[in-house]
């Protein structure tokens, strides 16, 4: 059986050290070959972008410097899981028999939509760098808020608090069997995505989402999380994609709501 292979997608004027570094390192974790691509050498950008999407064809992970010119171009379109690194990365502690684990969390945003394959890696992720689970689900309804504690609002919050609650636990449950050794917190929280995914990926040793549902015509209208995240990288972000075939289009792969129009 073949090695797997780890591509990493270099562009001269983008500082790439510290993704060269991160793609060097996990390729020895999974025991996988390392590609460099130069996508900068077709000379233009919309040629370079899709020299990138096609080294992702047969990759495990294509990693990149953040942020990419054409980060949202790779979100969208890329066959495999992007990982998009800062420039600057702190230093990871290797796992080792007898030695304390490392305390950064591995951070799954689990909305709702979110694809099984996102859960799955997470929780691959974190059992492989003996490192905890941190499982996120952000919820936002204007109509519930609680800028005025009248009663009915309040039972209303609470209501849909606990609902998300619950069903966090269940979209867990099946991986919390299959990963016993992975120590895993839930974090349910009335906020804006975006805004505590970056604060909470400040102290995390990977962030994991999903590919966004939305299309180029919403993204256009608000950025999703996911894009949002990957312009800023606070740490290395991996967005991964659904099964199937890449369908990159105007309108959205399923349909939306007002909760996914919400950073």
């Amino acid at each position: 059986m073949a090695a797997p292979t780890i591509t990493v997608a270099l562009d001269p004027p983008v500082p790439s050290r510290a993704a060269i570094r991160w793609a060097v390192r996990e390729a020895a974790r999974r025991r996988a070959d390392l590609r460099v691509a130069m996508p900068g050498d077709h000379g233009r950008d919309d040629a370079g972008t899709a020299a990138k999407i096609a080294a992702s064809a047969d990759a495990e992970l294509l990693v990149v410097a953040g942020p990419a010119s054409d980060v949202d171009e790779l979100v969208m379109r890329a066959y495999c899981p992007v990982v998009i690194v800062p420039d600057q990365l702190p230093g990871e502690r290797r796992p080792r028999p007898g030695r304390p684990r490392d305390p950064r969390p591995v951070v799954v945003a689990a909305g709702p939509a979110t694809e099984p394959e996102v859960i799955a890696f997470a929780f691959v992720e974190a059992a492989e760098r003996r490192a905890s689970l941190l499982a996120v689900r952000t919820w936002s309804e204007p109509l519930i808020g609680l800028s005025q504690v009248l009663s009915d609002r309040v039972d209303r919050w609470d209501d849909s608090d606990g609902q998300n609650r619950e069903d966090l636990s269940q979209q867990l449950s099946i991986y919390r069997l299959a990963y016993p050794d992975v120590a895993v917190e839930q974090l349910v929280v009335n906020t804006p995505c975006a805004d505590r995914l970056a604060e909470l990926a400040q102290r995390a040793r990977l962030l994991v989402l999903g590919r966004p549902a939305r299309g180029a015509l919403l993204n256009g209208l608000a950025a999703s999380p996911a894009i949002t995240l990957a312009r800023r990288v606070p740490c290395p972000v991996v967005i991964v994609p659904p099964p199937g075939q890449v369908r990159s289009g105007w309108w959205p792969r399923r349909r939306v709501g007002l909760a996914d129009l919400r950073g």
